[in-house]
């Protein structure tokens, strides 16, 4: 949309930190926004070019990070004994933007990301609910997206019950599947690829009596549709993970069926 040049993407600027050169850019950036009616959008305060560099340069620069939770209330059998805690949400993808400048991350098994970018003000977090081969929608409305706070630090989110715990348990659901599959001797269901793009799972924060979920194979035709269908959010979450689970194998079965008959 634009050629832009940004200061704090430019490598021979790394080593400007609190210095004379710092608060010039600064100053250009302050300009630079005024000029174009953004700085209410930024909340940026007009620098003091004749402040001494150390003064001036006090807000350091930071790296996002932080760590994503959900709230588990799974059943274990064969007593039925509850387990209820936070646990890590794994791969997921979190973003941070300050105006044209967008990074992302992916979650560790415990759920923690570091950002590898340094940042001097405030970020918009936000999670992004894909991966490479799968895709999380919200019903027929499109894609799922989790919009974090504007903030300068860590942000650590902890998911309690609601939509964003289903879309949590069907998250973990298509990662074990499609990133761990191996761990069981398993095959995935078939990667994006042209002719087979990236799986589209709805998620509809909706009562179904006739199904908990269902699977449409011929939905993925050009990645328009969804192809699985998760219902009935009040559930248990290995009732929630189980269903995701059960419909992604059918979608695995109909890809090792079509291959053989053709």
């Amino acid at each position: 949309m634009a050629n832009l040049y940004i200061p704090e993407e430019d490598p021979l600027l790394e080593y400007t930190d609190d210095s004379e050169l710092d608060i010039c850019i600064d100053k250009l950036v302050y300009e630079a926004l005024s000029s174009t009616g953004n700085l209410d959008t930024f909340n940026i305060v007009e620098p003091d070019t004749n402040a001494p560099a150390p003064l001036f340069s006090r807000r350091s620069k930071w790296n996002p990070s932080g760590i994503i939770r959900y709230h588990d209330n799974t059943l274990i059998p064969p007593n039925n004994t509850e387990k209820v805690g936070w646990k890590g949400l794994d791969g997921v993808k979190v973003r941070v933007r300050r105006w044209f400048t967008t990074r992302e991350a992916l979650t560790d098994a415990n759920g923690y990301y570091f950002i590898n970018e340094k940042f001097r003000r405030d970020v918009n977090y936000s999670i992004k609910w894909e991966r490479q081969n799968f895709q999380l929608n919200l019903a027929t409305v499109g894609q799922l997206y989790f919009e974090g706070p504007k903030q300068t630090g860590a942000w650590v989110l902890n998911i309690g019950p609601g939509l964003a715990n289903m879309i949590s348990t069907v998250h973990m659901a298509a990662m074990d599947y499609y990133y761990k599959y191996y761990y069981v001797n398993l095959s995935s269901p078939s990667l994006n690829t042209f002719w087979t793009p990236r799986l589209n799972i709805g998620i509809y924060y909706e009562y179904n009596s006739d199904a908990n979920g269902d699977c449409r194979p011929w939905a993925r035709t050009f990645g328009a549709y969804n192809t699985i269908r998760i219902y009935n959010p009040n559930r248990r979450g290995h009732e929630i993970y189980g269903t995701a689970i059960h419909e992604m194998t059918h979608f695995a079965h109909w890809g090792i069926v079509r291959c053989v008959n053709v």
